[in-house]
């Protein structure tokens, strides 16, 4: 689940990138949660070595926020959190995060809803147009069918 794609893609290879899928993925649970839950390490372990600039980047754009290290011990967080978890960020060095969406990453997350909606309304109108052509072709094939079937009863020609 840490996989990431190189960061120099060739232009003919962007279908590769899965960067925004995997994002979108981890706002939406964000927002699932919003605004009880608080969260921490979802994209620290999708993303890797950058899952703390990417949390960094959302902090700066107000998408996140973090509570303070104060917040986090008045609540005992970290004591909630499974200990074979805790021991492994204290081996590593690291201090977990707890963030959760703020309002504008709530918008941020309806709007990617929207997106995907907007996708498959897409999909779906180019699929309907390929089925009224057919039903049109099959509508133009009966009538000739009917045109010379009516032809030749009145003009009693034989077959």
């Amino acid at each position: 689940m840490t996989e990431e794609t190189p960061k120099h893609v060739k232009g003919y290879e962007t279908n590769i990138i899965t960067t925004f899928e995997k994002f979108k993925g981890i706002i939406l649970d964000l927002r699932r949660g919003y605004p009880v839950y608080l969260y921490y390490g979802k994209f620290e372990s999708v993303f890797a070595e950058n899952g703390r600039k990417i949390v960094d980047i959302l902090y700066e754009h107000k998408i996140i926020e973090i509570l303070k290290e104060n917040e986090i011990k008045k609540d005992k967080l970290v004591d909630k959190l499974p200990a074979e978890e805790v021991e492994k960020l204290k081996q590593q060095g690291i201090t977990p995060r707890f963030y959760r969406l703020t309002s504008k990453g709530v918008e941020l997350a309806i709007s990617m809803t929207n997106m995907e909606h907007s996708e498959n309304i897409i999909k779906y109108s180019k699929e309907m147009r390929v089925f009224t052509k057919i039903i049109i072709l099959l509508g133009i094939s009966t009538l000739l069918f009917t045109l010379e079937q009516i032809f030749l009863i009145l003009f009693k020609i034989p077959r």
